[in-house]
């Protein structure tokens, strides 16, 4: 008997055991460190790096859940290395072209958001596509899902280095700030401003374009709906965002490595005197602030007048600047010396409205 004929059973079985449900749990498929964390990726390594993708294409595609599930893991794992190389990541990416593509093209809705998944951990310009063309998915759940994706392309971005180029980044700013302007739902909103929060961490020395740029944005989104809050309204929702934009902006322009320009440095100012002026309005309006709202308009306050200390000091002759004691005052019930102290800093004739050349009317409301 040939050696042909006598291992054909022992193949056979195991194409039948590859084949059957379940077989994807006895495959060890890896990519070594070596590889996933190396600054430049040779020839042997490119074709390694499509035989891991090609291996699990197959399982990826399975009828067995466990085995779609196992590979759907294995594709995102080398992406979650601390030390993942951008190198990597585009190699990467150019292996996984064809099937992030068949991916987001496909009605099966949980394809369309591995797709996301991956281009969010591949940060790549690539995988940008894929995010950019779900954005404006009909589908709620994969339009949510696409703008957290944003959010972690700039995260992945700021951890380990650009794989997508500034005017990239700043084209990405820009769809997700003109989605804002236009949303009127709190989880987008919400998931929009974390987005940009994200983009206003952006490595300064690669990406200060969009950096500056992801400040006017949220100001830009949050701003407006900070205005369009009647003294009786509900403020939970403004204040929260409020307070999330303005901890992300002052954590950005306090950064030693950004370089914020006049520009974001306006917009900051603006975000903080809209923030400042909801309580403002309430107390003009004779309303009194109560338990667990005045808890809220406290910190609030206080992301607000940080924001606004630290944007001006930034500006030019911004080093005399003093600290504000606006939360303390909403603290302790002072609201009488609130309203004195805001309406002085941000009344039409001041000099803050008029160097910055803010709107005579934007923040007091008499």
């Amino acid at each position: 008997m040939s050696i042909a004929n006598a291992l054909r059973p022992l193949i056979l079985a195991l194409a039948f055991l590859l084949s059957a449900p379940g077989a994807f749990a006895q495959l060890t498929a890896s990519l070594p460190g070596s590889i996933v964390q190396s600054g430049s990726i040779s020839g042997a390594a490119r074709q390694q790096i499509q035989e891991y993708v090609d291996a699990l294409s197959g399982p990826l595609n399975s009828d067995d859940v466990r085995d779609a599930s196992r590979a759907r893991e294995q594709l995102v794992r080398p992406l979650e290395d601390r030390d993942v190389s951008v190198a990597f990541r585009q190699a990467y990416s150019q292996s996984l072209a064809t099937m992030l593509s068949a991916q987001s093209d496909s009605d099966d809705i949980q394809q369309q958001l591995l797709a996301l998944r991956l281009a969010g951990e591949l940060a790549t310009s690539d995988a940008l596509r894929v995010i950019r063309k779900h954005l404006s998915s009909g589908d709620n759940g994969v339009r949510l899902f696409a703008i957290g994706r944003v959010q972690r392309v700039f995260e992945m971005t700021a951890a380990h280095g650009p794989a997508i180029s500034s005017t990239e980044a700043a084209e990405l700013i820009r769809l997700v700030s003109e989605k804002g302007k236009k949303s009127a739902d709190p989880i987008e909103l919400d998931g929009i401003v974390r987005a940009l929060a994200a983009g206003s961490a952006l490595p300064g020395a690669d990406m200060s374009r969009p950096r500056n740029q992801s400040i006017g944005a949220i100001e830009a989104v949050v701003s407006p709906i900070l205005r369009g809050l009647k003294p009786s309204d509900d403020t939970e929702s403004g204040y929260r965002l409020g307070l999330r934009a303005a901890s992300a902006i002052t954590a950005s322009i306090n950064d030693l490595n950004s370089t914020p320009d006049a520009a974001s440095l306006k917009a900051s100012i603006g975000l903080a005197g809209d923030i400042l002026s909801v309580p403002l309005r309430q107390i003009l309006a004779g309303q009194r602030l109560e338990g667990s709202e005045r808890e809220l308009t406290v910190r609030t306050v206080q992301s607000a007048e940080a924001l606004l200390y630290f944007a001006r000091r930034k500006q030019p002759g911004g080093g005399q600047v003093s600290q504000t004691g606006f939360a303390q005052m909403i603290q302790k019930k002072e609201d009488r010396d609130y309203r004195n102290a805001v309406s002085l800093l941000f009344d039409a004739n001041s000099k803050l409205v008029s160097e910055n050349g803010f709107a005579a009317d934007r923040f007091v409301t008499k």
